[in-house]
C-alpha cells in the first residue's frame, strides 16, 4: 500500500532498524601494495548469516576514519587523515572532520583540524576533538564553535536525549581514562565510571563501553545498572556500539595477532560471531580495525495493519 492509499509510518524505536556498519582500517604505510590513500580508510559492510570478506584495496572512502552515522542514517561524518612519512601505520595528522553523503558524494569539510565527529540528534552540529584533544561543538555551516572541555579527552558520543559522553584521558603516574558526561551547553559535567570508548544506546538510557580491564559492560547515565556483558579475559574487545535497534552490539577484539575482523554480540552479551573479516596485504598483514559505527535504517511504510 502506498502512503497515499491510508498507510502509517511504522513507530519503530529510535532511530531505527539496523544497517550497515562502517569502520576505520588503518593499514601498513610501508608495504608495496599499500597506497597512501589505504593507511587509514573506512569500509563499509551490512552484517549477514556469513563472514562478509572485506577487501582491504576497496574502501569507501580515503584518508579518513572515525565514521559516525548521522541520526536519520543518510549521511556520514568522519575526520581526514594523511600518513607521516616515516611513521608506522599508527602515524597520522588529522585534518579535520568533514561530512559525506551515504553514496560517497558530497564530501564537505566542517573543520581544518579535530577527529572523532559526533552528530547532534536533530543533525544541526557536530561534536569533535579539536587538535589539542580538547571536546568542542560546531554547527554544520562551521559558525558557533563551542568549548566544552579543555581537558585532554578522546571517544566522545552524543545521545538522543541530548547529552555527550566521552573519555578523558589522564596524564602522568597513575594517569586513566575515565568517562564522563555533559550536556550541550558545557554545563552538569558528570564523571560517570572509570573506562574509555562510550556509545550510547539508542534511546539514551545506557552505555556500552570499555573497562580497564578490557572488558565490554553497560551502564546507566546516573551510573546505575552497571553490568559486564564480555569479560576482560583474551581475546579483549574494543570500540563496542549499539545497533540501533538496540538487540545487538559490535566490536572488535585483539590478540596481539588478529586486528582485522568484526564482531557482533547479543546486547547482554551472549552470540558472539565474527562478521567481517579483512583481507591480508601481500606483506601478510591486515589492517588494524577501529572506530566503528552502525547505521540506522529508515523505517519502512506499512499498512495499518503491520503488513
Amino acid at each position: 500500500m502506498s502512503p497515499g492509499a491510508g498507510a502509517t509510518l511504522a513507530r519503530a524505536a529510535f532511530p531505527g532498524t539496523n544497517g550497515e556498519i562502517a569502520f576505520t582500517a588503518q593499514n601498513d604505510y610501508f608495504c608495496s601494495d599499500t597506497n597512501h590513500g589505504l593507511a587509514s580508510a573506512i569500509y563499509t559492510f551490512t552484517p549477514g548469516a556469513s563472514v562478509t570478506p572485506i577487501n582491504v584495496h576497496d574502501p569507501f572512502l580515503r584518508h579518513a576514519g572515525d565514521p559516525e552515522w548521522s541520526p536519520s542514517g543518510k549521511r556520514i561524518a568522519g575526520a581526514r587523515y594523511e600518513p607521516i612519512y616515516g611513521h608506522s601505520s599508527q602515524g597520522y595528522d588529522d585534518r579535520g572532520v568533514f561530512i559525506v553523503n551515504r553514496d560517497g558524494s558530497g564530501r564537505t569539510p566542517i573543520t581544518t583540524a579535530g577527529y572523532h565527529p559526533a552528530w547532534s540528534p536533530n543533525r544541526k552540529r557536530l561534536a569533535f576533538l579539536d587538535g589539542s584533544g580538547h571536546l568542542r561543538t560546531v554547527k554544520l555551516d562551521r559558525t558557533g564553535s563551542r568549548l566544552l572541555d579543555s581537558h585532554l579527552s578522546q571517544d566522545v558520543d552524543w545521545s538522543s536525549h541530548n547529552r555527550l559522553a566521552y573519555t578523558r584521558y589522564g596524564l602522568g603516574p597513575g594517569g586513566s581514562f575515565k568517562i564522563f558526561t555533559i550536556k550541550p551547553n558545557g554545563t552538569q559535567r558528570r564523571f560517570l565510571i572509570r573506562g574509555e570508548e562510550p556509545d550510547w544506546s539508542p534511546n539514551g538510557r545506557q552505555l556500552v563501553f570499555r573497562e580497564e580491564t578490557g572488558g565490554l559492560a553497560v551502564i546507566k547515565p546516573n551510573g546505575t545498572g552497571f553490568h559486564e556483558i564480555r569479560s576482560g579475559g583474551a581475546p579483549q574487545g574494543f570500540h563496542p556500539v549499539w545497533s540501533p535497534d538496540a538487540t545487538q552490539i559490535a566490536f572488535t577484539i585483539s590478540t596481539g595477532d588478529v586486528f582485522g575482523d568484526v564482531y557482533v554480540m547479543n546486547a547482554n552479551g551472549t552470540g558472539e560471531r565474527k562478521v567481517a573479516q579483512l583481507t591480508a596485504n601481500s606483506c601478510g598483514n591486515v589492517g588494524e580495525v577501529t572506530t566503528l559505527d552502525w547505521q540506522p535504517a529508515r523505517p519502512r511504510w506499512v499498512s495499518p495493519s503491520g503488513g
